[in-house]
């Protein structure tokens, strides 16, 4: 349990550091988050490569105990193995078990026993997801959020999240999945997928 915990720390920790007086991460972080980078990615395969591949065989059953837990799997699976298979098939391979941990930490109400900032990323697997249902809720949730946050840059970073969570959302009501992942994965795409393509925010 202890080497259990252990890793979930260093998981959480490496991702958010410490939160200021507002609740938020500092910007070194937040960029890290959102900027292309090869050294980071290396950086997150050197740490939790072997992490992540445990997650795919579903062995973090324990880690179900705990919203940290929860957190932390979320983490591995949702957004680390984007970094580590960047624009490969294996980046979204393991999408429906990142949405199970997120379905899970919703259902059972942990969620909120996580900061504001934390329940972001806990979200994350539902904006993810080619299903219009959880993008509808990854929507509604965000609202939810922005709603409920005082003034100030937390109250912002839901807003913003809640527009890309219509933007993801409006995609998967259009074409019922995301076009951008089809050459990647081997799906072809069609006439207006092709089209949908060449346009500004296309691609996340």
């Amino acid at each position: 349990m202890g080497d259990m915990q252990q890793r979930i720390d260093e998981i959480i920790d490496f991702w958010f550091g410490e939160l200021n007086d507002d609740g938020q991460v500092s910007e070194d972080k937040r960029v890290r988050w959102w900027k292309k980078d090869p050294a980071f990615d290396d950086l997150i395969a050197q740490r939790f490569g072997s992490l992540v591949a445990v997650a795919a065989t579903g062995e973090l059953e324990d880690w179900r105990l705990s919203a940290r837990g929860q957190l932390a799997a979320v983490l591995l699976i949702d957004q680390f193995r984007r970094n580590i298979f960047r624009d490969r098939p294996e980046a979204w391979s393991e999408d429906a078990a990142a949405q199970e941990f997120s379905r899970e930490l919703i259902d059972s109400g942990r969620i909120n026993d996580l900061p504001e900032q934390h329940r972001y990323f806990a979200l994350m697997p539902l904006m993810h997801a080619e299903s219009i249902t959880s993008q509808g809720e990854c929507v509604a949730r965000f609202d939810a959020l922005a709603s409920v946050t005082p003034l100030g840059g937390l109250k912002s970073t839901f807003e913003e999240a809640a527009k890309y969570a219509r933007m993801h959302r409006d995609i998967i009501r259009r074409f019922g999945r995301f076009p951008h992942r089809n050459a990647v994965i081997g799906r072809v795409s069609t006439a207006e997928e092709t089209e949908f393509l060449k346009t500004t925010g296309s691609s996340f």
